[in-house]
């Protein structure tokens, strides 16, 4: 475990994602799985040099959501990729290898975290295929 120093913390608040930001007064520690806590809770996964909402922290009104079906619940939950036949809905604008949270319209909390494929405007056009690529979901080893 490795604990952020004010300069450290200064540095990180430059390049957080929307919605996220560190305190020099908070208690920021990145354990050995690629997780910044903060306060003792999970708040930003480290993957390849970006930092992505956790689950437990993540802050709907700042990321667009793409909404699944049931049938699509499962998939994920094994890590899969999500495809267009499974995409119910798509709420807010984004470009391809945008970051965009995964609902479902029957559970109120997000379900996974991805990066987008393609646009909003090319996914609602598409009818098979890739549409966003999975990097965090419930019960993975994130979380």
């Amino acid at each position: 475990m490795k604990h952020l120093s004010g300069k450290d913390k200064k540095q990180l608040n430059q390049i957080l994602p929307p919605g996220y930001n560190v305190d020099k007064k908070d208690v920021i520690v990145e354990n050995n799985e690629g997780i910044l806590l903060k306060d003792n809770q999970p708040y930003l996964l480290t993957l390849n040099d970006k930092y992505i909402p956790h689950l437990k922290s993540v802050d709907e009104k700042h990321y667009p959501i793409v909404y699944i079906d049931n049938g699509a619940i499962p998939f994920l939950l094994k890590g899969a990729d999500m495809m267009r036949p499974g995409i119910e809905k798509i709420e807010g604008n984004f470009k391809a290898d945008d970051l965009v949270l995964i609902k479902n319209q029957n559970y109120p909390k997000v379900i996974g975290v991805g990066y987008s494929v393609l646009s909003s405007q090319e996914m609602n056009s598409q009818e098979k295929g890739k549409s966003v690529k999975i990097i965090h979901y419930i019960k993975d080893s994130f979380y």
